[in-house]
């Protein structure tokens, strides 16, 4: 259950990070 729940956080973490990356793309473009 542990991994589990740290998998979900590191893909969470990740996903979000790209999503940060994305609006900064935006932001410059």
């Amino acid at each position: 259950m542990k991994n589990l729940l740290r998998l979900l956080g590191a893909l969470a973490l990740m996903l979000y990070s790209v999503h940060l990356l994305a609006d900064d793309m935006n932001f410059i473009a």
